[in-house]
């Protein structure tokens, strides 16, 4: 579970984030919606203890931040922040890096067997001795989203993940998340441009605009006018076969 409690960020005298007050419960998708400069990053990192709070509380299962240190947390929550700088190195041991807080010493047959697994789901196995440098931005961004997911933390933060994607590999990505979300009662924080994808994948949305919480709650409860108000221009849903449309 992950709860804040009227938060607030305020940096050089100026409010990023104001009295934003959620609760995520484990199984379920939450997509973080709004305009260019809402503070959907800036809520992210606090939520990642990257940044710290002006006021209020973070709750992560049930416990304050703060009581966390930073190896509990990166056992806990994996964070694929919106841009990573590649190193040489193959995309196996790339993503063998998301094993590491679970490594004692030297990385075991059971951590390549679920490096082996995910870059099987994700349809990365031809790349498995590749170098990283030599991929498409689209195949790297594909090997972070692994790296993240065989981390195996019991909340996921993804900022942003699907950007340099093509169509097929975005809904790809968000099938295999959604997937996961389900099958490991994860709680899942995504930051999505996309609100059409927003609103297929997603159980719940926040939707900011310049740091305040204009929607928080099921995606089927987001009105037209809360959506057009937010970003600024006329903005229709519309029902195809049972989900949400976007039409602007």
């Amino acid at each position: 579970m992950v709860e804040t409690d009227s938060v607030n960020f305020i940096l050089k005298n100026k409010q990023i984030l104001k009295d934003i007050t959620i609760q995520a419960q484990n199984g379920e998708t939450i997509a973080i919606i709004g305009p260019n400069g809402a503070g959907k990053t800036t809520f992210l990192k606090m939520l990642r203890a990257f940044l710290s709070l002006t006021s209020g509380n973070i709750y992560i299962v049930n416990k304050l931040l703060e009581e966390y240190d930073n190896k509990e947390l990166s056992k806990l929550i994996a964070y694929l922040p919106q841009t990573t700088k590649a190193v040489a190195c193959s995309v196996e041991d790339c993503i063998l890096l998301g094993r590491k807080p679970h490594i004692k010493y030297f990385p075991s047959a059971e951590d390549y067997k679920k490096i082996h697994q995910i870059m099987e789901e994700l349809h990365l196995t031809k790349f498995q001795g590749k170098n990283v440098l030599n991929l498409s931005g689209g195949e790297l961004q594909k090997v972070l989203i692994a790296r993240s997911l065989v981390q195996e933390s019991n909340i996921l933060f993804l900022d942003e993940p699907i950007n340099h994607l093509d169509i097929k590999n975005q809904l790809e990505i968000m099938d295999v998340t959604k997937e996961m979300t389900l099958q490991r009662d994860l709680v899942t924080f995504i930051v999505l441009h996309d609100l059409n994808l927003a609103f297929k994948y997603a159980d719940k949305i926040l939707l900011l605009q310049n740091g305040h919480n204009k929607f928080y709650g099921n995606k089927e409860n987001l009105t037209e006018d809360i959506l057009s108000n937010s970003y600024g221009v006329k903005i229709n849903l519309i029902n195809f076969n049972g989900v949400q449309k976007v039409i602007y």
